[in-house]
């Protein structure tokens, strides 16, 4: 009986390092190496998608903390003149309607689904950029009364404190599905 390297006695299987060995044929290896590129191409679409995601999300974080900052500087100078001090600074309006502004658009702008909770964020997003609007419209109206020396401060102070319960509470559910605090 003649001995073959590529069989074993009781199998008639080639041997794994006589496969290894095979030749592709070239259509095998222009398939493989487009299934490759496919991949390729996929993956960064994928990457690049995620990363623009994730940089919208920055800048709508920074462009609420910064609207925050400024409508809390508007509120003091209202309510500041209300109760007899100075008219309501100029400056601190327009940095509040300039911050309002850039969020409101930020706010509006769309993710995609490779963020875990996409549709609530843009969601949430749109409504505590309502929220911030109906804030500013709420300011405005009294920063008006205060400079004509007339109207209810109490319902306007009420109200003003709610809408920014509500807004506060919204951007606090966004940063829960955001990851970045801690849920309920």
């Amino acid at each position: 009986m003649g001995s073959n390297p590529t069989l074993s006695a009781n199998s008639k299987r080639p041997d794994p390092s006589e496969f290894m060995k095979a030749e592709l044929s070239k259509e095998t290896k222009v398939l493989i190496g487009f299934v490759l590129l496919v991949a390729a191409v996929v993956s960064f679409l994928f990457f690049h998608l995620y990363h623009r995601d994730v940089k919208t999300l920055r800048g709508l974080l920074e462009s609420y903390k910064k609207f925050d900052n400024a409508i809390s500087d508007f509120s003091i100078s209202v309510f500041a003149s209300i109760d007899g001090g100075a008219s309501a600074s100029g400056d601190s309006e327009r940095r509040a309607a300039e911050a309002l502004a850039d969020f409101d658009k930020k706010a509006s702008v769309r993710i995609s689904s490779l963020i875990r909770n996409d549709a609530e964020l843009m969601s949430l997003s749109r409504q505590i950029a309502m929220l911030s609007r109906k804030e500013w419209d709420n300011l405005r109206k009294s920063k008006t009364a205060a400079a004509g020396n007339g109207g209810d401060w109490d319902g306007w102070a009420r109200e003003l404190s709610a809408l920014r319960d509500k807004r506060q509470a919204a951007y606090s559910r966004f940063q829960e599905l955001l990851g970045l605090k801690e849920g309920s």
